[in-house]
């Protein structure tokens, strides 16, 4: 916040020589000029005290005799008004919004473990992002996830939910995985329960998942299928499982486990691979397996790796 008001906001000297400004209204925005570094506006009364500042810098406290103002200073009086009601809104956006904590899997690294306020964990895959909201726990038990993470849901009478991307997953207590790239071919979450059973919801739809079953959101139905669900959670013991999965989004994985550089031709990325594989120790392995099964052929580049055809 010191930053931005030394960057944007005009300086307190600007307050204090503007001559547009009541003595009230001065002393008010000078207080709150002083205050915005270190005050937290998140509770009811200072937000009160905003809006009455706000409102007092734009509304003048004594009418405007107009036969009297020359035109340009009535347009001069309102815009420096605006102006300074303006860059406080601004500043106050960033004190009135909730603070986020974010939680970074780091590329290469196979799981990082969060434990939650509530008792519950969530352990995240390679370049996945978890963020929680200022009150969880307190006040609500919702996340956003973008990536893939087992949730290990502690019981509790708030519901735990989890927003993707394109889906909203909501629980009680129960272990289940979740995996929503948004940037990935035909993107859209997946969600698995080991344990308990989760409520997926996409716009109007909803479905109810029961332990061993998984449900992949999409516009047209949320279609919930039978499935070894331990495989589509391996990848947290290093395994690797694609069911017909577009090769780009495989090598999309293989980048973020081993945090490597894969480049391969456009002519191969849609095309759909099967793959399993309980424990995979190196990217050479699993592109060697690739490789073979899809017909072509890798190499090390300085970056990472390239796949090419024969």
């Amino acid at each position: 916040m010191k930053f931005f008001k030394q960057t944007y906001l005009p300086s307190s000297d600007f307050l204090q020589e503007s001559d547009d400004l009541s003595d009230s209204q001065r002393e008010e925005l000078m207080s709150l000029w002083a205050d915005l570094p270190s005050l937290n506006y998140s509770g009811d009364n200072g937000k009160a005290r905003v809006r009455s500042v706000i409102l007092s810098a734009v509304t003048p406290e004594r009418p405007l005799v107009v036969d009297r103002v020359p035109m340009a200073r009535i347009f001069d009086l309102r815009f420096n008004l605006v102006n300074i009601a303006a860059a406080v809104i601004v500043a106050l956006g960033f004190i009135l919004s909730p603070s986020t904590q974010q939680f970074r899997a780091i590329p290469g690294q196979l799981v990082t473990e969060v434990s939650l306020e509530d008792g519950s964990t969530v352990s995240l895959a390679p370049g996945s992002r978890l963020s929680v909201v200022e009150g969880f726990a307190a006040r609500h038990r919702t996340v956003k996830l973008h990536g893939e993470a087992i949730l290990d849901v502690e019981a509790g009478a708030v519901p735990f939910i989890v927003k993707t991307f394109d889906a909203e997953t909501t629980v009680l207590g129960t272990q289940f995985n979740v995996k929503a790239w948004p940037g990935s071919i035909d993107a859209a979450t997946q969600v698995s329960v080991s344990s308990g059973r989760v409520s997926v919801s996409v716009e109007d739809q909803v479905a109810l998942v029961q332990p061993g079953q998984v449900v992949e959101a999409s516009k047209e139905a949320l279609e919930v299928l039978n499935a070894d669900v331990s495989n589509l959670s391996s990848w947290a013991n290093g395994g690797f499982h694609f069911m017909s999965e577009p090769i780009s989004n495989v090598l999309d994985e293989i980048e973020r486990r081993f945090d490597v550089k894969i480049s391969a031709p456009a002519s191969i990325l849609h095309r759909p691979l099967s793959y399993s594989k309980s424990d995979v120790s190196s990217a050479s392995e699993v592109l060697g397996d690739v490789a073979a099964t899809i017909s072509v052929r890798y190499r090390p580049t300085a970056n990472g790796f390239e796949l090419y055809l024969k």
